[in-house]
């Protein structure tokens, strides 16, 4: 259970960061 919760954390931020970086 914790596991998926991880997984979706580290993609949602993953994906902010990669479109904060293409941003930049």
């Amino acid at each position: 259970m914790v596991g998926a919760f991880l997984q979706e954390l580290a993609i949602y931020l993953s994906y902010k960061g990669g479109k904060s970086a293409r941003n930049r």
